[in-house]
């Protein structure tokens, strides 16, 4: 049987587009463990740090921290590192969390829609059909590059999500 992790990141899940400010729970193991919930834009800029204690206790614990941005990058990708800043025995488990801010493609950001492509499509196309201009087919392609390498090739059937 595999040992359980000390860290443990339940939300968001990698490649999720976030709001702000930036909601991240999680399991963290430990004796009072100490976390620090870093949010980092693509260029290495520290977007937000903050401070989460698990509480007072032995074994497992849950954690929750609401993350507010200190400012929108320009570019929307983005990571959240957790770290157990108390670990013990020269353990300090860190997970990181690939993510997109939302507010980098739409501000403000309120969620998004789905749009399942159909034979024939572009992102310039989806673009004008959501938001009536073509030219913001960027943000879309930015939510989705989880999926998407290439601004000029969507597939049909795919599932794309539509900042709104």
């Amino acid at each position: 049987m595999a040992p359980l992790p000390l860290l443990t990141v339940r939300h968001p899940a990698p490649n999720d587009i976030v709001d702000d400010p930036v909601h991240v729970a999680g399991i963290a193991a430990a004796f009072e463990a100490q976390l620090v919930v870093t949010v980092v834009a693509s260029d290495g800029a520290t977007l937000a740090e903050v401070p989460v204690s698990t509480g007072f206790g032995v074994g497992f614990a849950n954690f929750a921290a609401d993350v507010a941005l200190t400012a929108v990058p320009a570019n929307a990708a983005a990571t959240i590192v957790v770290s157990d800043t108390g670990g013990e025995d020269g353990v300090s488990p860190t997970v990181t969390i690939p993510v997109v801010i939302g507010r980098s493609l739409v501000d403000p950001y309120r969620g998004f829609g789905q749009h399942t492509v159909a034979a024939g499509d572009t992102l310039f196309g989806i673009a004008e059909q959501y938001y009536g201009d073509g030219s913001r087919f960027p943000g879309i392609f930015e939510a989705n590059r989880d999926q998407l390498s290439d601004p000029g090739v969507i597939r049909p059937g795919q599932i794309l999500r539509i900042p709104q």
